[in-house]
C-alpha cells in the first residue's frame, strides 16, 4: 500500500487529483466522524468541517507532504475547524437570543454505564497523547485497519504495532481519568470505532478532494478576493456573499485565460470579450459591497436590538444580586450540597438542588454526562421513594426524553437519557420493549444495546446483540477495563469486585457470540478473558455461558 506521504507529494509535485481522492478516501472517516463528535452530532456542520479540513491539507500539501503522522494532523486539524464552526454558529445564537451564555464545567467520577456519554472529549484526550501513540489509535479503531498496516505505517513490526496500540489505550485511559472519567466499563470502544451506521455519506471522498483541489489551485490567484470575504462579519452575507465570490474567481480565471489567448493570438474578438468579463467583475464588485452595506447596517440593527433587550433585562433585574459565573467548583458544591440535604431529611431544598445540576448545571458539560446520567438518577429516584415530588421530576423527565426519541431516529442524547432513566428506576423492561419495536438496523439499538445486553442474553437473543454490540465494541471494551484496573490505585477488595464484574459482562458477551455462531470471536474472547483472570470463579462462570450457549468445547482444559 503506498503510503500517505507518497501521496500527498505526488499530489504536491504532479497535482494528480486521484492521488489526492485516495488520500481523502483513506480518512474521511476518520475526519469526518472527529468533526461530528466536537459538533455534537451536527452532521451539515460536520461535513463542513471535513471539507474545510482536506482544502487545508491541499493547500499545505508542500509543507506537509514528508509528515511522519497525517493521520494525528487531520485529526487535529478536523477537531480545530468543527470547533471554530461551533464557535462562530454559538456567536450567532448568542447575538440572536440576547447574548445568552453557557458555562462547562467538568465532574467526577462516573460508573461504566456512564461512559457512553464520553464521546465529545475522547478527542481532547487523544489530543494529550505523543504523536506516534494517536496515530496508532487513529489508524486502529477510527479507520480500522490491520496491525500489520499499523506496523507498516509506523515502521514497526506488526507485535510492536500491537503492543502500541495497548499502550496507548492506557494512556487514553489515564487521560480521559484526569478529566473525571475514571470507570471504564464499555463506552471507550464504542468512540474509538466508528459505527457503520455513522460513517461518512458516501460520495464526499470525490466532492472534498475535487473541492479542495480545486481551491489549492487558484489559492494562488485568488488572494484579493479573499480579503473581501474577511470582511463579511454578518453571518447573514454568508451564502449571498459565497456565490457572488464564486462568480468573482470564475471571472478572474476566464479574464487571464482570455488574456493568454489575446496575447498570442491578438484577436480583436478576444479583446471584446475581455472588455466584457470585466465589465462583469466591476458589477459583481459593486453588487458585493452594496450586500456588504446591507450586512452592516442590518448588524448596527442587530446590535441597537440587543442593547436595548439588555438594556431591558438589566432593569427587571437591577434589585436582584448578580449572578455567579457557573464554574466547576460551583457545580461540586450544589451536587454536595443537594447531597447532605438528602441525608438530613431536607427533601424539598434537596430536589431542587438535583434538579438544577440535572437541568443545568451539568447538562452543557461532557465529562460530567457521566455523573449525570447515573449518580444523579440514582440519587433523585432515591429521594424519590420517601417525597414522591422528586419520583415525578423523573417521571416526567423520562416522558420528554421518550417524546424526543420517537420524534427523531438520530437524537441519540435521547436515547441515552430515556435509558438511564428506565435503568435508575429498575425498569429495563421498557429499554427491551423499546429495543425490539425498532428495525434491526435503526441506530438507535446500538445505544439500548449496551442497557440491556444482560437481559438480551438471558434470553437467548444472541444474534440480536451481536448487532448492536460487534466483536470489536466486546473486545475494546475488555481491553479497557482491563487497561483500567492495571493503572488505578484501588483496594484489594475493589480490584476483585471490579474483576468479577468484567468477568460477568464479558463471558455474557462470549455467550452471545458463540450462540450467534461466530465460533472464532468467541474463542478469541475466552483466551484474552483468562490471560487477564484465570481464577476458579472466572473459570466457572466461563463455563456456565458456553454451556447455555451450548459451546462448552470452547473452554478447554488448563
Amino acid at each position: 500500500m503506498i503510503d500517505d506521504s507518497s501521496l500527498l507529494r505526488r499530489f504536491f509535485e504532479q497535482r494528480s487529483e486521484d492521488a489526492f481522492t485516495e488520500l481523502v478516501q483513506r480518512h474521511l472517516n476518520l475526519v469526518y466522524f472527529a468533526a461530528l463528535r466536537q459538533t455534537y452530532g451536527n452532521t451539515h456542520r460536520a461535513e463542513d468541517a471535513a471539507q474545510a479540513t482536506f482544502i487545508l491539507l491541499a493547500q499545505k500539501a508542500g509543507s506537509l507532504r514528508f509528515h511522519p503522522n497525517l493521520a494525528g494532523w487531520l485529526h487535529t486539524a478536523a477537531c480545530h475547524q468543527a470547533q471554530g464552526l461551533t464557535r462562530t454558529e454559538q456567536r450567532r445564537h448568542q447575538r440572536e437570543q440576547a447574548a445568552q451564555t453557557m458555562h462547562e464545567i467538568t465532574g467526577s467520577d462516573a460508573n461504566d454505564e456512564a461512559w457512553t456519554h464520553v464521546r465529545p472529549i475522547v478527542d481532547d484526550a487523544l489530543l494529550d497523547l505523543p504523536p506516534d501513540d494517536r496515530e496508532a489509535i487513529l489508524l486502529r479503531f477510527f479507520e480500522n485497519r490491520p496491525f500489520s498496516d499499523i506496523g507498516e505505517s509506523l515502521q514497526l513490526s506488526e507485535n510492536a504495532a500491537r503492543m502500541r496500540v495497548t499502550r496507548a489505550l492506557e494512556q487514553l485511559a489515564a487521560s480521559l481519568a484526569r478529566r473525571g472519567v475514571k470507570s471504564t466499563a464499555s463506552a471507550l470502544a464504542t468512540v474509538l470505532t466508528i459505527p457503520a451506521a455513522m460513517a461518512a455519506p458516501a460520495g464526499f471522498a470525490t466532492q472534498f478532494a475535487t473541492a479542495a483541489v480545486s481551491t489549492a489551485t487558484v489559492a494562488g490567484t485568488t488572494a484579493t478576493i479573499f480579503t473581501v470575504i474577511n470582511l463579511m462579519t454578518s453571518a447573514k452575507l454568508i451564502a449571498t456573499a459565497t456565490c457572488l465570490v464564486v462568480l468573482v474567481v470564475f471571472g478572474a480565471a476566464v479574464i487571464q485565460h482570455k488574456r493568454l489567448q489575446f496575447e498570442r493570438t491578438e484577436s480583436a474578438v478576444l479583446r471584446q470579450q475581455l472588455a466584457e468579463f470585466k465589465l462583469q467583475l466591476t458589477g459583481l464588485q459593486t453588487r458585493l459591497a452594496a450586500e456588504k452595506k446591507r450586512a452592516d447596517d442590518a448588524d448596527a440593527d442587530n446590535g441597537l436590538l440587543l442593547a436595548l433587550t439588555t438594556s431591558a433585562l438589566n432593569d427587571q433585574n437591577k434589585s436582584a444580586a448578580p449572578q455567579a459565573p457557573i464554574t466547576r467548583d460551583t457545580v461540586t458544591r450544589r451536587y454536595k450540597n443537594a447531597q447532605t440535604l438528602a441525608k438530613n431529611g431536607k427533601s424539598e431544598e434537596a430536589l431542587k438542588e438535583f434538579l438544577w445540576c440535572y437541568d443545568t448545571g451539568m447538562r452543557q458539560v461532557s465529562s460530567f454526562a457521566g455523573v449525570r446520567g447515573s449518580y444523579l438518577l440514582d440519587a433523585l429516584v432515591k429521594l424519590g421513594k420517601n417525597y414522591p415530588p422528586a419520583l415525578a421530576a423523573v417521571l416526567e423527565r423520562r416522558d420528554v426524553a421518550e417524546q424526543r426519541l420517537r420524534a427523531s431516529a438520530t437524537d441519540s442524547d435521547a436515547v441515552s437519557d430515556y435509558a438511564s432513566f428506565n435503568h435508575a428506576l429498575k425498569e429495563d423492561a421498557k429499554n427491551l420493549i423499546l429495543f425490539t419495536s425498532l428495525p434491526a438496523d435503526d441506530e438507535r439499538r446500538q445505544t439500548l444495546g449496551f442497557f440491556i445486553g444482560e437481559q438480551l442474553v438471558e434470553a437467548q437473543r444472541y444474534t440480536e446483540l451481536v448487532q448492536a454490540k460487534p466483536f470489536s465494541r466486546m473486545q475494546g471494551m475488555l481491553v479497557m477495563q482491563t487497561g483500567f484496573i492495571g493503572t488505578a490505585k484501588m483496594s484489594p477488595d475493589k480490584v476483585k469486585a471490579r474483576t468479577n464484574d468484567i468477568a460477568n459482562s464479558t463471558a455474557g458477551d462470549i455467550e452471545a457470540l458463540a450462540g450467534a455462531g461466530d465460533i472464532a470471536h468467541a474463542s478469541d474472547l475466552v483466551s484474552k478473558l483468562i490471560a487477564f483472570d484465570n481464577s476458579d470463579e472466572t473459570l466457572a462462570t466461563l463455563q456456565q455461558h458456553l454451556a447455555r450457549a451450548g459451546h462448552p468445547e470452547l473452554l478447554k482444559a488448563p
